[in-house]
């Protein structure tokens, strides 16, 4: 976080990549977003898909994106300003949402639980705030599948090793259904 402007602009394009845009698309068609619903995005980072997801549900939607980040918030909030997007943001623990129960039709969280020392707290807050019928969609990573490409197996272990265990929950991936 020491360099923002550099974490933003690597984030802008890793939103680049085809297959990002298409697994992305896949969890807004899974939640069957439409028209007037409200949506919380949980890990909502620079605000990406709370901008997408905006442009479905409308002026009659509401759009709610949460961070822990206050760096995120700020720059998400710049960025809608500068599009005159009416969606809110805040800074929130997802193990915490400071939000009513049934408040929203859909929720999705994506690369957020690897994160978390509790993730499973994470899913019950989320589910706590969806309306009955709501649907909920999870993205996140198994590092242990990560692949590194050398001609030295043990040292390959080793880095994956490495990589998933920087995470409190490196091997969230393989655990959700």
């Amino acid at each position: 976080m020491n360099e923002p402007k550099f974490l933003f602009d690597f984030l802008d394009k890793c939103d680049e990549i085809d297959s990002v845009r298409v697994c992305k698309q896949k969890i807004i068609d899974y939640l069957g977003i439409k028209q007037g619903d409200c949506v919380l995005d949980v890990g909502c980072g620079i605000g990406q898909e709370v901008q997408r997801i905006k442009q479905i549900v409308g002026n009659n939607g509401l759009v709610v994106g949460v961070d822990k980040s206050e760096l995120m918030i700020e720059e998400a909030k710049k960025r809608a300003d500068q599009l005159n997007l009416s969606v809110k943001y805040y800074v929130a623990d997802a193990n915490s949402l400071k939000m009513n129960d049934n408040s929203f039709d859909a929720c999705r969280a994506e690369r957020v639980l690897l994160f978390l020392e509790n993730p499973k707290n994470a899913v019950l807050e989320m589910i706590r705030v969806l309306r009955p019928g709501g649907k909920l969609a999870i993205f996140d990573f198994y590092l242990d599948g990560t692949f590194v490409n050398s001609a030295f197996p043990a040292l390959n272990r080793k880095i994956v090793g490495f990589i998933s265990d920087s995470f409190p929950n490196g091997l969230i991936g393989c655990k959700l259904p």
